[in-house]
């Protein structure tokens, strides 16, 4: 199901002309990049725990919503290390062990049988490179960031139909010399066939420049907003 906020974030950021941030891959992020793999948390023998709105991850990666305590499609910590996390997708293969996962054997997931997934983050302020390893049950995932003053930045999609397997390689990342706070996640659905639609979320990864390149970012976020001043 279409989010009609994520439809007009894309239509500001196109009537604005070319984005303010520009898509980027992990390895265009500098050696003071830092990665959130939610390795280490308290998860039951179930192999899953709610992640309640607002918890902040020790990198400083906060959750931001959606507060879904009690859900069906509520979001959750999967860890295999603690328990059978398996997760039941549209498309085959099911997550099913810790070697499908990106980074250690643990992750986020969002979603179920009848909802897609939809997940938020926030970074730490100075944040100017943000993205994340993305897999799940839906045909595409679109990804939106907004700088300190919640203004759209930059939007991409990235496809998941191509299952489990692919989660490793599936990264999608953003760099706006206006800065990133928030990046939101959200599963899109394009066929009506009926399945498990959770959305699968590891490797949140952030940077904030060294004091070096503030001068340099600062001058192309002035240029930046005199444009966006103008749409």
């Amino acid at each position: 199901m279409n989010n009609p906020l994520v439809t007009g974030t894309l239509a500001l950021i196109l009537a604005c002309g070319p984005a303010l941030a520009i898509e980027i891959g992990p390895g265009d992020f500098g050696p003071g990049a830092v990665m959130e793999s939610f390795e280490g948390l308290p998860v039951p023998e179930s192999g899953f725990a709610y992640l309640p709105f607002g918890y902040g991850f020790p990198s400083g990666v906060v959750f931001a919503g959606p507060d879904s305590a009690g859900q069906a499609d509520e979001t959750r910590i999967g860890d295999f290390l603690a328990g059978d996390a398996s997760v039941p997708l549209l498309w085959p293969p099911p997550l099913s062990s810790a070697s499908q996962v990106p980074f250690g054997s643990a992750f986020v997931v969002s979603g179920g049988d009848s909802w897609d997934g939809l997940m938020t983050f926030t970074f730490p302020p100075g944040t100017f490179r943000a993205g994340a390893y993305i897999s799940g049950g839906n045909d595409l995932v679109n990804v939106w960031v907004s700088d300190g003053w919640d203004m759209p930045v930059g939007a991409g999609s990235i496809s998941t139909g191509l299952g489990i397997d692919n989660w490793a390689d599936n990264f999608i990342g953003f760099e706006s010399a206006t800065g990133i706070h928030t990046m939101w996640m959200e599963g899109i659905s394009l066929t009506m066939v009926a399945g498990p639609r959770h959305l699968l979320v590891d490797g949140v990864t952030f940077e904030v420049p060294e004091p070096a390149t503030l001068s340099l970012l600062a001058l192309g976020g002035l240029a930046m907003l005199r444009r966006r001043r103008s749409c």
